[in-house]
């Protein structure tokens, strides 16, 4: 049987760290001058109305972050980041880590970004933004709880921001911002959530969220421990058997694709940017 870590106490500084900046906010959509004119008007002291400056051209930044746009974006940020305009990095991870799990075609881009924050950061910032992204990936992972009574559109927009949940955090594994530990505690969660002394559908939630993350990081996790992964798909593809079509073409892909060397049928190219180190080592 599978048990998982997941539960245990957390530390109480990485709790509180955490806490601050837990919610997960939708990204909001630009307002017209119209609107900012009827909106009820709030008195704001000039350091509020300089954060909230500054968190609008954050907030712009991100909305235009491309792949071939990331490097004048990024210093764009980072100096916002070094202005001293009372924005602080665990501010904007929040809307970062919204956006990241809503546009999983940019997972990449949004890994690649937080771990150029990691390396701008002092250690103790490190440790911080390391710490607030794990609490948002765990605590969007465990919202499945709150989803009793929801109705079927924001139960579909939930599972859309679930799937992107596992994808960025196997981005963030990628950038070494999370540890082999922490996504094996996340992986033994969800085989946990899939067995069949679970609720059907939340089970099925499970097993897709599981393909998923090892579609993303199977390659990796099977060079350091390939007896691991046997164990993860064989006990996937037993728990399968008894679910839907989709689910057992799922699972039947993530089986197929170790065997193709967690290279996709295609020979998808994935296009990264170097990581931080990389750049270092090849630059002249």
């Amino acid at each position: 049987s599978t048990q998982s870590t997941w539960g245990r106490p957390r530390n109480n500084a990485t709790s509180q760290t955490a806490k601050a900046t837990s919610e997960v906010p939708e990204v909001a959509d630009e307002k017209s001058d119209s609107e900012d004119e009827t909106a009820p008007s709030t008195p704001l002291t000039p350091n509020m109305s300089s954060a909230n400056t500054v968190m609008k051209k954050v907030q712009g930044i991100l909305n235009k972050i491309t792949l071939q746009k990331f490097e004048p974006l990024f210093y764009q940020l980072f100096e916002l980041l070094s202005s001293n305009e009372g924005i602080t990095v665990q501010q904007i991870i929040p809307v970062l880590f919204s956006k990241a799990i809503t546009e999983p075609q940019l997972s990449g881009v949004y890994g690649q970004l937080c771990s150029r924050i990691y390396f701008w950061s002092n250690p103790q910032q490190q440790t911080a933004l390391c710490s607030q992204l794990l609490h948002l990936v765990r605590t969007l992972l465990e919202a499945e709880d709150l989803t009793s009574g929801m109705a079927e559109e924001q139960l579909a927009r939930m599972q859309v921001r679930r799937i992107g949940n596992m994808q960025f955090f196997g981005e963030l594994f990628l950038q070494g911002l999370v540890n082999e530990y922490q996504v094996t505690d996340v992986i033994y969660y969800l085989l946990e959530k899939s067995g069949p002394n679970n609720d059907f559908e939340k089970a099925s939630v499970a097993i897709e969220l599981t393909c998923k993350l090892l579609t993303c990081i199977g390659q990796q996790l099977d060079i350091s421990s390939p007896h691991t992964m046997d164990f993860y798909l064989q006990h996937m593809y037993e728990l399968s058997i008894n679910h839907s079509n989709r689910i057992k073409i799922l699972v039947h892909n993530a089986i197929e694709l170790r065997s193709r060397s967690w290279i996709g049928r295609h020979d998808e190219h994935r296009h990264r940017l170097l990581s931080y180190n990389d750049f270092y080592q090849v630059a002249p």
